[in-house]
């Protein structure tokens, strides 16, 4: 009988168990990809997300860290605009390092992780929680559903959750450039905007700059056909975009170079219930501007135990 179950291995479930671990609970974290999985993701980790981390004495390590973040361009159409504060805005990563990382840093201080082990069905009974995965099936006192979108279509119902959740859908490519071309965006965040690129959204360009990298993607509140399409003509045809990453050659990140991913942008009314609660994105807790999930995943997890 474990004190907490743990649904999803991502910010918002893995911090959560290192956060329950320290103070002695009996955690089972299930993640339901193998080691360093790919996650479709740009990869920006604000300072909110950052001071956060540092609170609970988890420092991003430098091996994770792929760009320092200082200006953040705005492009609409051939117009841009630059922002700075002259601080550190923030870091670029690899999700696939940061989110191990986190699961490691969850392990390390004591919670059981299991990996390639998704979950298959959960059921609530009045004294425990009843979770079948991969590998048979575990019993824990509280459920915390950290399962992200793609977990909110399996679990809502099992969990008696009838509120209809909304989507947003992310398409995205991972390229490498070369070093002159890498300067350009090395310390930048750019985002796109306008309708040429979306009737609601935008198109960004995140910079890898420790491994000439770049994070290049599209997501748009209506999910509409053909987003790859889309992706690929703003990259070769935008007029800044194009410019941009005219050298781009495709990578594979963790074996991945185009990805989908669809996004929660709402949340949701009432996001726990008898020995169980949600959190991060299978909450819906998406920031509302830039489907930007990684600092409200992190927060939610810190909050949570607190009550």
């Amino acid at each position: 009988m474990h004190d907490v179950i743990v649904i999803g291995g991502g910010p918002a479930g893995s911090v959560i168990s290192y956060i329950l671990a320290n103070k002695g609970f009996n955690v089972l974290l299930l993640e339901k990809y193998g080691k360093n999985r790919y996650k479709s993701c740009a990869g920006g980790v604000s300072t909110v997300s950052m001071i956060t981390l540092e609170e609970l004495k988890l420092r991003i390590p430098e091996e994770v860290i792929e760009a320092e973040i200082y200006n953040a361009r705005i492009i609409h159409k051939t117009k841009e605009l630059t922002l700075t504060t002259g601080k550190l805005g923030g870091y670029c990563v690899y999700r696939s390092k940061f989110d191990q990382w986190l699961r490691d840093s969850a392990e390390c201080a004591g919670a059981e992780v299991k990996h390639e082990c998704p979950a298959y069905e959960v059921k609530i009974y009045k004294d425990c929680v009843e979770v079948k995965h991969r590998g048979g099936m575990s019993k824990g006192k509280i459920l915390v559903g950290a399962f992200g979108a793609l977990g909110i279509l399996q679990f809502y119902k099992q969990l008696g959750i009838k509120e209809k959740p909304k989507f947003s859908l992310a398409v995205q490519r991972e390229f490498i450039l070369p070093d002159e071309d890498m300067e350009t965006i090395a310390d930048t965040l750019e985002l796109y905007f306008g309708s040429d690129i979306t009737t609601k959204g935008y198109f960004w360009i995140f910079p890898k700059t420790k491994s000439n990298g770049a994070s290049v993607g599209l997501i748009e509140n209506i999910p509409e056909p053909r987003m790859t399409e889309r992706l690929d003509k703003i990259i070769s045809k935008h007029p800044v975009a194009s410019k941009r990453l005219a050298r781009a050659k495709p990578i594979n990140i963790s074996g991945v170079h185009l990805s989908g991913q669809i996004v929660a942008c709402s949340p949701i009314n009432k996001p726990y219930g008898d020995r169980f609660i949600l959190i991060g994105e299978a909450a819906g807790l998406v920031e509302g501007f830039a489907w930007e999930g990684m600092s409200t995943a992190i927060r939610s997890a810190v909050i949570v135990p607190k009550f």
